[in-house]
């Protein structure tokens, strides 16, 4: 059995994802809302990759070396993780919904969506961010 990265290693390389869908985020925002006129013609491909990276981040926070390691060292965050679990179902319900009109939509309309699902996304990243803060406090020795 391979052995898991300590968990101090696994929350590095989850804040490392954070930060990789930060950028993500970013260029989308950006295609989806250029300085003038429409919605970039990138949108669609960034939106397709997007739900990739956004679907192997999920598994990986929801693995149990990570949430379910946090539930066993501290049970008092299971309500909290489990808010969080919901938040990822759905966001990806909205995924599979893009899976299916992201080349059917026109620009404009998969901006929009596009934009609404970004905003759930920060919004669900600030809460998560803040449970790691406190994790990591809790952990500290003395």
């Amino acid at each position: 059995m391979k052995e898991l990265p300590s968990l101090f290693g696994r929350v590095t390389s989850v804040l490392t994802d954070h930060a990789r869908l930060r950028e993500t985020v970013q260029r989308l925002r950006a295609a989806c809302r250029p300085p003038s006129g429409p919605p970039s013609d990138s949108l669609r491909e960034l939106t397709v990759s997007f739900a990739v990276l956004l679907r192997d981040h999920f598994s990986a926070e929801e693995a149990e070396g990570n949430f379910g390691e946090i539930c066993r060292q501290n049970p008092e965050f299971g309500d909290v993780i489990a808010l969080r679990r919901l938040e990822h179902d759905q966001m990806r319900g909205i995924l599979d919904d893009l899976d299916a009109s992201t080349f059917r939509l026109d620009l404009a309309d998969l901006a929009t969506v596009v934009s609404a699902l970004l905003s759930l996304l920060e919004r669900h990243e600030a809460e998560e961010s803040a449970l790691m803060r406190e994790f990591v406090a809790w952990k500290r020795p003395g």
